[in-house]
């Protein structure tokens, strides 16, 4: 009986392949032995970059782009899940999805239901002021957090906010100068105020003019009441008219 003889091709796991990802000589076979794919060498090509020996044509199920175009055409990227034809030139779509216009508004739909009315007695400072019992949907404001408060039949319900954030803080307007001179200021600014010590007159600067804002005088008062007799001056001395006359 002559002699058989057995030809067996390199084999491993898939797993081992990947790690090892060995470069086969052209037309060396290699087989997965957990999945039974096959994977023919050419030579240059490591085993990741290698396509499975599906026949004429396959599929390329990698993460980056097979280089063997010619065998496989098709390529399904696992990192963006889709799959991809070779035009010649380049990798594209095989599926291009594209998004069809936007349809017409639908119909208005029905009106909702008439929402609960409620009353609004006033506020309170806390939670804890909040009056014992009241009417249903009677409703306060409590001053400590601004939310709304509402009696249901039992209790008091924290209806939440209805008072917006506090905005922020406005800039700070424009500061007047105040002067105090006989003459007018050089340079005014409206709204600034001078004292004019000559006349004892106030101005504020308004509309590129000094507008006095002191009062009018008021008018004259009564003649006061006749001040008390003065003292007696020095008696006179006559005698040089005395002497004339002798």
């Amino acid at each position: 009986m002559p002699a058989q003889t057995i030809i067996k091709l390199r084999r491993d796991v898939a797993a081992a392949w990947a790690s090892s990802n060995p470069v086969l000589a052209s037309g060396e076979a290699g087989v997965e032995t957990d999945t039974q794919k096959i994977k023919i060498g050419n030579g240059t090509s490591a085993w990741n970059d290698l396509l499975y020996t599906y026949g004429e044509r396959g599929v390329s199920v990698a993460a980056t782009a097979p280089t063997n175009v010619t065998r496989t055409p098709f390529w399904y990227n696992t990192s963006d899940q889709e799959l991809y034809i070779h035009d010649g030139s380049d990798w594209v779509l095989a599926v291009q999805t594209t998004i069809g216009p936007t349809g017409p508004t639908g119909p208005l739909g029905p009106t909702g239901p008439q929402g609960t009315n409620i009353n609004f007695v006033g506020s309170v400072a806390t939670v804890q002021d909040l009056p014992s019992g009241a009417s249903v949907n009677d409703a306060y404001i409590v001053d400590a957090d601004g939310n709304l408060w509402v009696w249901d039949g039992s209790e008091w319900v924290d209806a939440g906010q209805i008072v917006g954030p506090i905005g922020p803080t406005g800039p700070t307007g424009p500061q007047a100068s105040y002067y105090v001179s006989d003459t007018a200021p050089s340079s005014p600014e409206s709204g600034d105020i001078w004292f004019n010590s000559s006349i004892g007159n106030t101005f504020i600067y308004y509309d590129s003019y000094w507008v006095e804002i002191t009062g009018s005088a008021g008018p004259q008062g009564a003649t006061g009441a006749t001040g008390a007799t003065g003292p007696t001056g020095p008696a006179a001395d006559f005698s040089p008219f005395l002497l004339m006359g002798a």
